[in-house]
Formats: C-alpha cells, structure tokens, sequence
C-alpha cells in the first residue's frame, strides 16, 4: 500500500498535513470566497488542484525529510487545468507561488508531458473522492470588455492564495496566528450602524453648543447628513459626494456607507484617502465612534505600536498585521496607493486581499487626488467591480473630478448625493481670492506681503522656492517658520503644535511651505498667498485660510500669485497649473461654484491628450490577448520610483547613526518594528541627492538603513543641502 501523499511536513506537534484534507479544505475556502456563482466553480477547481504537483515522488520525499532541495510543483495543477480548457484557473495555479505570470509565459509552460500529468491525476484521485474538471465550461468567464478576463483572474487567484495560506497557516501555526484569528470576532455592520448612530448623538448635543452662535452652519451640516443617509437606501452602485471644507463630509460619508451596507448586504466598508495624515485624524475619530477593535488601520506607520515587555510582537499587534493580510475586517481605512497598487499588482500578498473587496463599499476620499496618468485603468477596475462584483462605490471631494467625461469605456456615472451643491458653496464661503498671475512677484514682493500681516502662510511649489523665500523673509526680520519633508516628521509636529499656539494666542507667526500641509494639517491663518499651481491645490491651499469661520463676513484672503523665479514639478503638475491659468483667463474661474472643477478637470484631460490618461498603456497589457500580469504590476505605481527616499536624522538629543544602533537593539532587528520606530525621524531626499551627498559623506548606509551624518538645522532641518553642501559637514 502507497504512503498517504502529505501536502506539508510535520509541524511542531509532529504531525503531517494531509493533502487529501488540505486540497478540500482549501477548495471549500475558496469557493466560499468566490463572490459570485459562477465563479465558485473555477475557485473549487483551483482549490483541489493547486498541489497536484506535490504528487511526485521527489516532492513527497522532500517532505518526509523536511529536505530544503527545490522542488518545483505549481505547473502540474496549471497543465492540468489548461488542457482541460479551464485556462482562468491555470493562471491561478501557476501564480500561487511566485506571482501570477503572464499569458505569454504561462503557455510554453503548459506543454509538458500529458502521460506524466494523468499519472499524477490518477495517483492523486486513489486518495480524494473528487471528480475530473468537467471539459470545456467557459459559462463563468467573463466576456466584455476586453480587460475584465484580467480581473476576474486576479479575483480567482485571491480565493485560491487565501484560501492556501489559511489552511497552511491552521496547520504550522494553529499555537497563535490560528488562535487569534479564531478569537478576533468583529462586531457586524449592523452593530457598527448602531454604535455610529448612538455616538453621532452625543456629536450633535456638543456641536449645537459650539455652533450656538451660528445656527445656519449646523443646520447646513445636519441636511448634508440626512441626504446622505437617505441615499445609502438607494440601490445604485455609484454615487459623488461633493460638499465644501467645513460641510461635515466625513460624517457623511460614513453614515451613508453604513446605511447602505446594512439596506443591501454589504460585506465591509473600505475608506481610502491619499494622506496619511488625514487617515491619523480620521482613525482617532473611528476609535471614538466605533472602538480600537471593530475597523483596520493599514498604511504606513498606522496604529500605535505595541511592544510586550519581551521585545515580541504583542497580540494586539499580531492581530493587526493578521487582519491586515486579508482585509478581514468590517471596515477598512487605507491609503489610495495601498488599494490600486494591491488592484494592479501580480504577487501573492499584494493580492492575497482582493477577494474581500468585492461585495463592499469603497470610499474613495479627496478623489480629486487620483493620478491622472492612471484614470483609464483606474475607473476600468471601478467600474467592472461595481458591474460585476457587487461593489458600491463612493467618489467624495470638495473638488469633483470630471470622471463622466474620460473614455465612454471606462466612464463612471455617479449619483449625486447633494442635489444643488452650489447653495452649500455660497453658504460656506469663507474666503475671498485675489489672483495675482499677470505680473509675476519676486520673493521680495511675497515677503514683503507677509511682513504686512502678523499671520501669514505662503505655499510654494518646490522644496527649494521654499527655502528661498524663507531665507528672504528671514533676512527682513520676519522670524518666519519652516515646513517641509527636509524637516523629520517629529519635528514637524513641534512646528505644527508652536504655529497653532501662536495663532490662537493672536501672536506674530508667518509660515514658508510647500504642499505637505495643503491637506491634513488643521491650521487656520487669515492670510494665505499660493503660488500658482493646479487648481484643486489652489483649493486646498484656501482650506486652511479662516477654516474656522472666526473672520466673520469679510472673510480670509487667499492670493494666488505667480512667482518671478520660482520652480515647478513637471508633468501632470505643470499642466494642471496651465489648466488653472487657462480657465482664469476666460473668466471661468469661480470657487465658490462647483460646476468650476469638473470644468477644470475636463480641462485638464483635453490638455493631457487621450493617450495621457493611461500613460503607460497599462490597458492594452491587461487585454485578454496580452494579460501581461507582471508587466502591469512593474508599471503601475502611483509613487514614482525615482521619487524620494528616507534618511533618518539627528533630530533631539541622538545622531541619526545612535539613533538607529538603539533601535536595532530594541528591536530585535526585525525590519517591520525597525521601520516603525525610525519612521518619525527621517526626512526625505530626492535619489540623486541621496547619491550627492554620499560623495560628500554626508550619507551612509548602516545595515540598508540610510543615515544623514551632517547637521541637522534646528529651523530647516536638511534644507540647505540645496545650497551648499559642504556647510553641513560637522
């Protein structure tokens, strides 16, 4: 009698993995994934053939012996499954390690020996009552348009590494991932419903008091709300929320989410937002409303970090990178880049998560902000999840993107929550513009400008414009403050906390930036001047001008002017500025209208050209005749890779190098927790920076963890690494 086929070696109980069990059990997980049932069918098949490689002699005597000897077995499953016409789950077998490939290196792979693939089959069907793959069902596959094969694979290929993971996981590590997992019982949609509505009115008793004095904004708020929870009974799969800074549009957002989920079945609720700063603020308000335990923080630096007195990964920990895997969690706050890199990426943990996007809601926050040169595949995998995978999708900004008027292939026609947003936009107007472009302002001018007011914030669009000006305000005795990412984000903190005490206390205080606080960074000035730019930065930019509404009926002042000698990122940026310019100059520019952006928008794609939307083709790889999976995962990356890298610092008491050795040692050198802890103390530099100022020693490489040896500017941190090196060596 043969030895029963084993699918892992022994674990630290002593006992083997049956194939047999793990082949069903990761069939019966993946066919529950499955968000439809059509494709139910090909995630059982994927499940029940995915190892039959593990058949081979030399495969099972690797196991037996725990022996580390490669032995390849994904492609055996993948022939089986191609010469049986199901060539979907072929991709999925190929991928389940290593990534999924593409179509053009999976086919030469598909031409092994079909004896030795039978024998396999039939080696394999003595120890598992399963049938045959039936020939020929191609009634799951997805027939229009000509990108949606590519999803609906990545969508098969999810169920099935999930699924495999899962079961692996229950069988090595059932002491504690296992445990945890069964133990991290999150509260359902309905409860969260529940708590939201209970929290919400305790929000509406503080609020009435603080908005004693000015009724009509609190019951402006409170009409955003309700037309928004109303909409979430409305059966449509996509929907815009378009209401101004100040209108209560996170809220809104949330109970319209939760409404819907609960009115129509929804599995979770995803919130994804470019800035991590705002995800810090809007996760301390989800704690408040929901509790620490009901939603998932997953982007960089998120959560607090909890270390057990061992230096070991605490549980609380453990449950967050576990529910952070998978997405399993009711809801999910995440970053923009985290969600589409994850939609067009082909390796098992990038993609390991997509299953449980389908059936929920995503909120695509400040949608303003999605890179243009990506639209087209971007609203293409929207709109085929809101088509086929019953997700329901919501598109909130104060700066509406023209998304109904890309390619009619990929165009999104979404619902309007807020019918007439325009009457919210007048009631909430707080600023006045005053556009300065037809004579450009030296930094003299800009400068001169602040030192007329006691508050004032200048936004420029380059690190170096920035340090520019400061040092001109400076050299007028503005006693200006600096903020940019050549500051450590510790120390941005301190300058944020000192300029909102001196602007509460009525003091002198005069800000130099860049974009870094154009969204996120709750400040309030009177007086804002912008340096011209894309109009939705424009916007931005005035949001932080009398946010609180204290300056009464005359308002802030926004300038927006053109700076003589001033800098600005090329690409998409310069356009969008040219596009701002554009409708200014014919008298199209209003604010205060929100017909204004769509206009812009719709500007700004003309301006970029129909091949500017998908500017890498990323289209015509994901094409059911090409299906390059790694191709499009190499090309889709909404953060450049030639954008900035991280150093850490010498900020406060401790080198950077010191700094690093310590955290090392704390540590347990585990990368991750590394990261983390570092993570507020490094400032960021372009890489041909990064290579200039290691020829001048002032960088180094302490266990691929780049150091800055030079001196670090109490008021600019790194900044004058723009202007002369040299100055900073200690």
């Amino acid at each position: 009698m043969s030895p029963r086929l084993i699918a892992h070696s022994s674990n630290d109980t002593g006992e083997t993995h049956s194939l047999a069990d793990h082949l069903r059990a990761v069939a019966d997980r993946a066919s529950c994934y499955a968000f439809s049932e059509s494709m139910q069918g090909a995630a059982h098949w994927a499940g029940i053939w995915h190892d039959l490689g593990k058949v081979k002699i030399e495969f099972q005597e690797k196991l037996l012996n725990e022996s580390r000897k490669c032995v390849p077995h994904k492609y055996e499953g993948a022939f089986y499954a191609y010469q049986s016409g199901w060539h979907d789950v072929a991709f999925a077998i190929a991928g389940h390690h290593g990534g999924l490939p593409s179509k053009a290196d999976l086919n030469p792979a598909m031409r092994m020996n079909g004896q030795d693939a039978s024998r396999l089959v039939d080696r394999l069907l003595s120890e598992i009552d399963v049938r045959c793959f039936t020939r020929g069902d191609h009634s799951h596959l997805p027939l229009h348009p000509t990108t949606a094969l590519d999803l609906h694979i990545r969508m098969l290929f999810s169920c099935l590494i999930d699924a495999d993971f899962l079961d692996t996981e229950r069988h090595f590590d059932v002491e504690r991932k296992g445990d945890i997992r069964a133990e991290t019982n999150y509260p359902d949609i309905s409860q969260l419903k529940e708590r939201f509505f209970l929290n919400h009115a305790e929000f509406l008793t503080t609020k009435a008091k603080e908005f004693g004095l000015e009724p009509s904004l609190f019951d402006l708020r409170n009409k955003v709300f309700d037309a928004s929870c109303r909409a979430g009974e409305s059966a449509s799969s996509q929907f815009s929320l378009t209401v101004p800074t100040g209108g209560g549009k996170t809220r809104a957002a949330l109970v319209f989410a939760l409404t819907h989920a609960v009115a129509h079945n929804k599995k979770r609720i995803i919130v994804a937002l470019p800035f991590t700063s705002i995800l810090d603020q809007m996760a301390d308000e989800y704690r408040e409303i929901f509790g620490v335990e009901a939603f998932l923080e997953h982007y960089t630096g998120a959560g607090s970090y909890v270390e057990s007195a061992e230096g070991t990964e605490s549980i609380e920990e453990t449950r967050r990178r576990l529910a952070a895997e998978n997405w399993d969690a009711p809801i999910i706050l995440t970053t923009t880049v985290q969600l589409f890199d994850s939609l067009f990426a082909n390796s098992t943990s990038a993609c390991r998560k997509l299953h449980n996007i389908a059936g929920s809601i995503i909120i695509l926050d400040e949608v303003q902000t999605l890179p243009v040169g990506f639209l087209d595949p971007i609203c293409d995998v929207l709109k085929q999840l809101t088509e086929s995978y019953g997700v329901t999708l919501l598109l909130s900004s104060a700066t509406q993107p023209a998304l109904d008027s890309i390619k009619s292939a990929y165009r999104l026609t979404p619902t309007p929550i807020i019918d007439k947003p325009e009457r919210l936009y007048q009631k909430l107007r707080r600023v006045r513009y005053e556009v300065e472009i037809s004579e450009p302002w030296s930094w003299e001018r800009v400068a001169e400008e602040m030192m007329a007011n006691e508050q004032a914030m200048t936004i420029v669009n380059t690190r170096a414009d920035s340090l520019k000006l400061f040092e001109c305000l400076n050299e007028r005795g503005g006693s200006a403050l600096y903020l940019s990412t050549y500051l450590c984000g510790a120390h941005r903190r301190k300058v944020i906390e000192k300029i909102k005490t001196l602007l509460k206390e009525g003091r002198p205080c005069r800000l130099v930036t860049t974009q870094i606080v154009e969204a996120g960074v709750d400040i309030d000035f009177p007086l804002v001047l912008r340096a011209v730019g894309p109009l939705d930065r424009i916007v931005q930019a005035a949001g932080r001008c009398n946010r609180e509404g204290r300056l009464g009926e005359r308002g802030g002042r926004m300038i927006v002017f053109q700076p003589a000698e001033g800098r600005m990122p090329r690409g998409v940026f310069e356009t969008g500025a040219g596009a701002f310019v554009s409708i200014f100059r014919r008298n199209a520019f209003d604010p205060d209208d929100p017909k204004t952006f769509p206009d812009y928008f719709s500007e700004l794609y003309i301006l970029q050209g129909s091949k500017g939307l998908d500017a890498k083709k990323i289209q015509e790889l994901r094409d059911q005749r090409v299906l390059n999976f790694p191709e499009v995962a190499a090309k889709f990356s909404i953060i450049e890779d030639d954008w900035k890298e991280s150093v850490v610092v010498g900020y406060g008491d401790q080198s950077a190098d010191e700094r690093v050795r310590q955290v090392q040692e704390k540590s347990a050198r585990e990368p991750r927790r590394i990261f983390s802890a570092l993570q507020p103390y490094t400032a960021e530099l372009y890489q041909h920076q990064v290579e200039k100022a290691r020829r001048n020693g002032l960088v180094v490489e302490l266990d691929g963890i780049l150091c800055w040896m030079g001196k670090y500017d109490s008021l600019v941190g790194i900044a004058r690494i723009e202007q002369n090196p040299e100055s900073h060596i200690l």
